[in-house]
């Protein structure tokens, strides 16, 4: 615990108080993110994932509204805007739960396509 208390003291002392420095990218490809959460809601505005918000590459269209049927990637996100709170957080919903992403054949081929998707932002 002594290390991770270390990295959050890092993330936090590497974060911009104002937006006078870049701003930090970070993907997280999980199993998406609850908009609604409250915690989530007051700190993540909700555009396409080229304008840094979200999408769904479980679903055929990929814009489906945010989801997180599982909570892994809301957990996930929640710890991350708390401790790198000016981040621009990319969600990449790629796995219906976190259980299944050790059995999910499809990943690989979904972590390929939001690379795609990305370097076209």
């Amino acid at each position: 615990m002594t290390d991770f208390n270390k990295f959050c003291r890092f993330l936090q002392s590497k974060s911009p108080q104002d937006d006078s420095e870049p701003r930090i990218k970070v993907a997280i490809l999980d199993t998406g993110i609850d908009a609604e959460h409250a915690y989530i809601k007051k700190r993540w505005p909700r555009p396409d994932l080229c304008d840094g918000g979200y999408q769904d590459f479980l679903s055929d269209s990929g814009d489906s509204a945010p989801q997180d049927n599982d909570g892994h990637g809301t957990h996930v996100a929640g710890i991350l805007l708390l401790y790198a709170p000016n981040a621009e957080l990319y969600i990449g919903r790629i796995v219906e739960t976190n259980e299944s992403c050790r059995n999910d054949e499809y990943m690989k081929k979904r972590v390929a396509k939001v690379g795609k998707v990305l370097t076209l932002c």
